[in-house]
Parts: structure tokens; C-alpha cells; sequence
């Protein structure tokens, strides 16, 4: 039987570590425990035989169960729905994909029409089993990216669309709002999306819809270099700040400075991971096996169910007047 830790003599060496004992020790709180809990390490051989049955358990997990399923796993992504594991299809892309472009092409100045679609984050966001606060709170980071599109209508756009308790209201202002409701309700769909199945797992449903391969390799890499970005971002605010004395405050001045050293970085990084891709036999695009996933997978019903009840529920939220059919 396959065991991951057994099998890996270099894990072993780690606890042979000299500072293993005193390290063992701070962990432990010098074994203060062992007074109040019968199963408590009492010294540090007892704690190292603890470490080592714990690590023969899940090295054992990690060679047969986990080792059976990585590669599934890894192409499909998983989900959890009603306490068991399934797998991310192209149906959550497509009905996300066609309620944007849907949403988009409702008329700028119709709100009472745009108001409705918001009915789709609400609902799916409890079916992803996270709160639609949640997803509502982190579509609020683009909010200051949306009004810098919309901020100049009021300005340029002042003729009056309506009047509300005798005061006009300008169709400048009214496409400034039906701006940001749209801008929120597309990053809103966009992170219910990535909740699912992850930001892979919709590049490989992509994949499997039949998108080009070079577009979907570039958003996976545009994933991982914006990754790389926050990380080399969080090491350089921890350098400046075991540089500068408790300081915690950026001036405007260093602004500047410190977006020029991150990207270059980044790009630096960057580059050694390219030539390390390269040298591992990378040409530019990643296996069509990655990308589309398990070709032997079947559309379930399920999925067709799902589309058909969303395709009707978007197809009534843009050509049937909600607002007007319920009140007048």
C-alpha cells in the first residue's frame, strides 16, 4: 500500500532537524500539558512518535485515496452540493455568460427592467453556498472602477428622462446609476462563478465549450501573474515595514517608487518562471487534456434542467416589463 510519507525518506529528515527539539518544545509549551490531558506528549520523544503516526496517517490517505482522484480533480474542479462532491460543467458559464450580455442590452435609461436581473445573484448565491452580503461586499472593490466610466453622464447628458415628487431628474443621472447597477451585476455574476468551480475550472469549461486554446491559456496565465503580483506586493509592505519603524502610513511621494519596483518584480519573476515552464518542455500553450478536462464526461441532465430554467427565467427578465406587469 502506497504511503506518501514512508515512501519519501527527505520528509523524515525534516524532524531529524537539530533544532527539532527545541522547536518540539516552544510547540508543546515545555509539555504543560501532559499535567491536564492523559494523551498530551509527555517529553520530546513521545511528542516525535506523536508527529510520526499522524504523518504515517496521512501519508497513507495522501498515496490511496487522494493519489486515486488528483487527476479528476485537477481537471474538473469540484464542487460541494447537498453534502457529496460533483463536478463544474459549461451550463453555470453559459447561463453566466448569456445573463451579462443579456443585462448589457437592456435599455440605459429602462431601471425599473435593469432592477429585476439582480433576482440572479440573489438566487444562485445561496445555491454556491455562500451569502449574497459575501459576494455583494467584494463586488464593491470595482466600485470605484465603475464610477470613473459613468461620472461625466450627468454632466453631458442633462436632458430630463423623469420627474420625481416635482423634481426633474436628468437622463444623465439615470445612466450613471444604470452604470453601476450593471457593473456590480456583472462582477457579482463573474465571482458566483469563480465561487463554483473556481477561476481554472471556468477556464476549462471554456475549453470545453469549444473557446480557442490560446485565449484560454492566456486568462490562466493573467490568473497567476496577478497572483504573483499580490504576493511580491505583501513582501515589499513587510520589508517596508521592518524598515520603517512602525510606520504605517504611504505618503503620496513613495507611491511612485513602490508601484515602479513591484511590476519590475513581478516581470522578473515572471521571466524565472517562464524559462523554468520552458525547460520542463512548455511551448506555449498548456495540454489539450488540461484545458478541456475529462472528454468522457457526459452532459448530464441536470445541467440541461439548470440552463433551460435560467435561459427562461433571462429570456422573461428582458422581454416581459416585470415592473409594470406587478405594479401598473
Amino acid at each position: 500500500m502506497a504511503n506518501y510519507y514512508n515512501d519519501n525518506k527527505a520528509l523524515k529528515l525534516h524532524l531529524q532537524h537539530p533544532l527539532m527539539e527545541k522547536i518540539v518544545a516552544l510547540k508543546e509549551r515545555d509539555y504543560a500539558d501532559a499535567e491536564k490531558f492523559d494523551y498530551a506528549p509527555v517529553d520530546f520523544a513521545d511528542a516525535m512518535d506523536n508527529y510520526d503516526r499522524v504523518l504515517e496517517i496521512v501519508g497513507e490517505l495522501c498515496g490511496t485515496t487522494i493519489a486515486d482522484n488528483a487527476e479528476s480533480v485537477d481537471h474538473e474542479g469540484p464542487t460541494v452540493a447537498d453534502g457529496r462532491v460533483t463536478y463544474a460543467s459549461g451550463a453555470l458559464l453559459l447561463v453566466a455568460v448569456g445573463y451579462v450580455v443579456t443585462m448589457l442590452s437592456v435599455p440605459v435609461l429602462n431601471l425599473g427592467m435593469l432592477i429585476w436581473f439582480a433576482a440572479y445573484p440573489v438566487v444562485m448565491a445561496p445555491l454556491s453556498h455562500v451569502t449574497y452580503s459575501r459576494v455583494f461586499r467584494k463586488s464593491l472593490v470595482t466600485l470605484p472602477f465603475i464610477l470613473l466610466i459613468g461620472v461625466m453622464n450627468p454632466l453631458f447628458d442633462q436632458r430630463v428622462a423623469m420627474t420625481v415628487c416635482g423634481v426633474d431628474v436628468s437622463a444623465g443621472w439615470i445612466s450613471f446609476v444604470s452604470i453601476i447597477i450593471r457593473g456590480l451585476l456583472s462582477v457579482q455574476a463573474a465571482l458566483l462563478l469563480v465561487y463554483v468551480c473556481g477561476f481554472d475550472g471556468g477556464c476549462r469549461a471554456m475549453g470545453r465549450l469549444g473557446l480557442p486554446s490560446v485565449m484560454v491559456t492566456q486568462l490562466m496565465m493573467v490568473s497567476r501573474y496577478m497572483r504573483t503580483l499580490g504576493e511580491e506586493a505583501i513582501t515589499m509592505h513587510r520589508a517596508r515595514q521592518a524598515r520603517g519603524y512602525g510606520r504605517k502610513n504611504y505618503p503620496v511621494r513613495e507611491w511612485g517608487p513602490f508601484i515602479g519596483q513591484l511590476l519590475l518584480r513581478t516581470v522578473e519573476r515572471g521571466e524565472r518562471v517562464n524559462r523554468a515552464m520552458v525547460a520542463r518542455g512548455f511551448d506555449g500553450t498548456f495540454p489539450q487534456s488540461f484545458i478541456r478536462g475529462n472528454s468522457s464526461m457526459s452532459w448530464e441532465t441536470n445541467s440541461t434542467v439548470f440552463l433551460l430554467i435560467w435561459g427562461g427565467v433571462i429570456f422573461c427578465l428582458r422581454y416581459f416589463d416585470l415592473s409594470a406587469i406587478f405594479f401598473g
